[in-house]
């Protein structure tokens, strides 16, 4: 499932859909394995899988991610459907980003769950998400050698940095947040990942609605421009990238 999923943004079509879309549905390979995995009412979720804002987020980090990693040929980047085995345990985060050097061999990884740890983890906040749950992934996440996770809060737009279990920085919308030792280089506004707010909409005048029209319609060029250009990666390139 991985590889289908790294295989489906390779061609530029992963970052459309996000968390709202699979609502972390539960993999029957590892629950026949006997593997705890994420599941639409596991530990303690409501189950809540109504959730458009946080997949547009998502879906957009997830972009951004991937265009700056491919640039740069660094790595792996996967979206929601792409699970990592973490123990007696698989975790889908909304987006994560593997470092070429922690693939087994240096070589595309073919296992549905596969047994590594991403350099970057990001969890986009659902309705369904509880505390409790959030917590355990953080622990999880750290244990198994994860650098650094991004908890993104869509109803108080912010994103809240964790570079280990309890040390964290809170960064509002005006912010920049960049990609620690997890991903050197990598730096955005956070208002980059949100969509406009409603307050924001209500206090533009015509002329500066208008403007921002043709910057989305503009925006939305590019994207189509990379995803004409993006291909999926194949083993060749990555033994290239060594």
């Amino acid at each position: 499932m991985l590889a289908a999923s790294l295989l489906t943004m390779g061609a530029g079509q992963g970052w459309i859909s996000g968390p709202a879309a699979y609502a972390n549905e539960i993999p029957s390979a590892a629950s026949s394995n006997g593997i705890a995995s994420e599941g639409i009412a596991s530990e303690g979720s409501t189950g809540f899988a109504g959730a458009p804002e946080a997949s547009v987020v998502a879906a957009t980090i997830l972009f951004l991610v991937k265009q700056f990693v491919s640039s740069r040929r660094l790595g792996l980047v996967s979206g929601v459907d792409g699970f990592f085995r973490l123990t007696s345990t698989t975790r889908g985060p909304d987006v994560a980003y593997v470092s070429l050097d922690r693939l087994p061999g240096g070589v595309f990884p073919t296992q549905s769950y596969p047994a590594l740890a991403p350099n970057l983890v990001v969890e986009v906040l659902s309705p369904g998400n509880t505390k409790a749950e959030m917590t355990r992934k953080r622990l999880e996440y750290f244990h198994h050698g994860i650098q650094l996770v991004w908890i993104v809060d869509c109803e108080h737009r912010s994103v809240v940095v964790y570079t280990s279990p309890a040390d964290f920085t809170v960064l509002g919308e005006q912010d920049i947040i960049d990609g620690g030792q997890a991903l050197q280089g990598f730096t955005v506004s956070v208002t980059d990942f949100l969509p406009i707010s409603t307050s924001e909409s209500s206090n533009r005048a015509d002329g500066d609605v208008t403007a921002l029209t043709i910057a989305w319609f503009e925006r939305i060029v590019i994207c189509l421009n990379f995803v004409r250009s993006s291909f999926p990666i194949t083993q060749s390139e990555i033994r290239g990238y060594e």
